[in-house]
């Protein structure tokens, strides 16, 4: 009987571990893991950097995922966060969790503009590309540690991405955040409010911090997902799957750059899954080679 019940338990412990979000930061260098994981479709991606410095090179806060359940919403895919990614894996057991990143502090100016706080552990992603087609879409969630705790407070964890480029529409993209809150009436419309702590969360008591970011906040909690009895992953908190979305013009260079910062302090992580493949621009059908005159393919 005894062995039943240790065989028992050896088993379900290996089907918990199975569930669990897994997450990968040092079998390859942050430019391969976001050739091989991240890009999809109609995109040729270059010049990957992290942190100011070349992408060809390991960063403990960038990596890969996998999660077998979906639980956080997508199977697999690129993560990146405000400390060592690897936190993800641990099954939510402490609602203050954060592990060191990398020792290199880098500050971005365009992240630090979406809020009014210092951003610390700073993880900033960039790369030129060129779309085979006229939309740039890709998918993602934000997860964190301030969740619920610190919604509506000054640790107001933030992260974007950048665009720069024509616009089709006329004009310039100029470091132009595309990672915006959905409107709640139209969600194929975006408003003009950066997707963070104080912008998504649970808080429903009209917080004059959560106001000040984004007045109407509290019609946000349906992107909003509670995890602080999670098994799966260890963020207390996350949203659902978001899109970023950007109309483009077919065979230009465009640059972007995805940031992620702690608000105020360095504690309580902060993180963003991109779902594999989703780096994508559906072809309009011209020849690739008219596309890349210069071979870049």
């Amino acid at each position: 009987m005894r062995r039943g019940l240790l065989l028992g338990a050896w088993l379900l412990s290996i089907s918990v571990l199975s569930a669990q979000v897994m997450v990968d930061n040092t079998s390859q260098t942050v430019a391969d893991a976001i050739q091989n994981t991240l890009i999809g479709e109609g995109v040729d991606v270059f010049n990957i950097t992290i942190n100011g410095l070349p992408g060809n090179s390991v960063n403990v806060q960038a990596g890969t995922f996998t999660d077998e359940t979906s639980s956080i919403g997508v199977s697999e895919g690129f993560i990146m966060g405000t400390g060592n990614v690897t936190m993800a894996e641990q099954p939510n057991n402490s609602g203050s969790s954060s592990l060191p990143g990398s020792p290199f502090q880098y500050n971005d100016p365009d992240l630090e503009s979406l809020t009014n706080v210092s951003v610390n552990d700073q993880c900033v992603i960039e790369f030129d590309f060129i779309p085979q087609g006229d939309t740039l879409t890709f998918n993602y969630i934000f997860a964190s540690e301030e969740y619920p705790e610190f919604a509506c407070s000054n640790f107001n964890d933030v992260f974007g991405f950048f665009l720069s480029g024509n616009n089709p529409d006329g004009g310039i993209y100029t470091n132009e955040n595309i990672a915006l809150v959905p409107d709640p009436n139209n969600p194929e419309e975006y408003t003009n409010i950066p997707v963070a702590i104080n912008s998504i969360n649970d808080n429903m008591e009209s917080d004059p911090e959560c106001v000040d970011f984004a007045p109407d906040y509290m019609d946000y909690i349906i992107y909003y997902v509670d995890n602080t009895n999670g098994t799966n992953y260890e963020y207390d908190g996350n949203t659902v799957v978001l899109t970023a979305r950007a109309i483009v013009n077919c065979g230009e260079v465009y640059h972007i750059k995805l940031a992620i910062g702690d608000g105020t302090d360095g504690a309580w992580d902060s993180a963003v899954f991109l779902e594999a493949n989703s780096f994508s621009a559906e072809p309009t059908g011209i020849a690739a080679e008219s596309l890349f005159p210069l071979g870049l393919v």
